[in-house]
């Protein structure tokens, strides 16, 4: 690998580092636009810079992705200074480009719980508290979100607002509860 590529990999590693809820950047790989077209406009989109695609520069691509209603990636040309928003999360070899799928943080839903499933509640699994509530799968509630999202199971938390730990879900349902609140994960 040259000097320079190292740098240029430097460069995007640093770029994207240190926003919380991202994954990784993943280097050689592109996330190209879907058959309807690519996402033109929107909140934060410079349209100038890709004539018929929404841009962001590069050290807010993440922070305005999340804030845009349909961006869920953005797509980064090594050679750029910006980056292109994508409604898709398929990547395909690429070199020289640089994508990353940002993950929107939902805000909780206050008096509605989340039961567990019929076949019973996550026991286990990378991340989980099993002494905090007995059966179940619990985080710490300031990276419940985090760790539901590395969670192969969970796709949604259940928080009893007078703890500091939230339980994993693998169900959407929610029920009437005060005093509990859910948050459902967009892991597609």
């Amino acid at each position: 690998m040259t000097p320079r590529m190292l740098c240029l990999l430097f460069f995007i590693g640093f770029a994207f580092t240190g926003t919380a809820g991202a994954d990784a950047p993943v280097p050689d790989q592109a996330i190209n636009c879907q058959k309807g077209g690519c996402i033109a406009d929107g909140p934060g989109c410079d349209t100038k810079a890709v004539p018929g695609q929404c841009s962001f520069p590069r050290a807010r691509a993440e922070e305005l992705c999340r804030n845009h209603p349909q961006c869920i990636a953005v797509n980064c040309n090594t050679a750029r200074r910006d980056c292109q928003a994508r409604d898709t999360r398929t990547l395909a070899p690429w070199v020289g480009m640089t994508s990353i799928v940002v993950r929107k943080h939902p805000k909780p839903v206050k008096d509605q719980a989340i039961n567990c499933a019929k076949s019973g509640c996550i026991a286990d699994g990378p991340g989980c508290d099993t002494k905090a509530v007995p059966g179940q799968c619990s985080f710490p509630r300031a990276t419940a979100v985090e760790l539901c999202f590395k969670h192969p199971q969970c796709i949604a938390v259940n928080c009893n607002s007078a703890r500091g730990d939230c339980q994993a879900r693998d169900t959407r349902k929610r029920d009437p509860w005060a005093g509990m609140d859910s948050i459902i994960l967009d892991k597609d």
